[in-house]
């Protein structure tokens, strides 16, 4: 992690090297990260139609190892759970000799520890669809390629993405 700053008021200009030397600007610091997880999934089956449900909770360690500053110092634990409602549906159709498939998810996920408090947002709330194209078996290890977009929401945030939907299977 870095910060950089430029001082554009007379004040800042002429404080600037005491500001610099207390590490509130032009700091580096550089962090290790250590990251568990476990991805519980349950699949299925209706017609052609793929329903999953999985939940993802993730534990994350991280300290800093060097510093541009002394009075710097990144330690943190924190958690997340997400837990998914995914539907993939066959539309029964080809272009360019591919079945064109569409679905998406409701993702939930919980924030805690540190990550929850270094936000200030208990969770996060996600809907997603997609319309993408199925290359499973015929483009080395991509499953679908195609258009997906998000909504997405929690207390005091929200947001929406649009963009390549790019799924690999291995």
């Amino acid at each position: 992690m870095s910060n950089t700053y430029t001082a554009n008021s007379a004040f800042m200009r002429e404080n600037l090297p005491a500001v610099t030397e207390l590490g509130l600007v032009d700091w580096t610091v550089d962090t290790w990260t250590l990251i568990t997880g476990v991805d519980v999934q349950y699949v299925y089956a209706w017609d052609r139609a793929i329903i999953t449900l999985s939940s993802n909770p993730v534990y994350y360690h991280t300290e800093s190892f060097k510093t541009s500053n002394a009075q710097l110092d990144v330690n943190g634990d924190s958690e997340s759970w997400a837990n998914i409602i995914d539907v993939d549906i066959p539309l029964g159709m080809e272009l360019f000799g591919h079945e064109v498939r569409s679905g998406g998810y409701y993702r939930w996920t919980g924030l805690y520890g540190d990550l929850k408090s270094g936000l200030n947002l208990s969770n996060l709330n996600e809907i997603h669809g997609r319309l993408v194209l199925d290359f499973l078996n015929q483009l080395w290890k991509v499953q679908w390629i195609g258009l997906g977009g998000s909504y997405l929401w929690g207390p005091r945030i929200t947001g929406w993405t649009i963009g390549a939907d790019v799924v690999f299977r291995f």
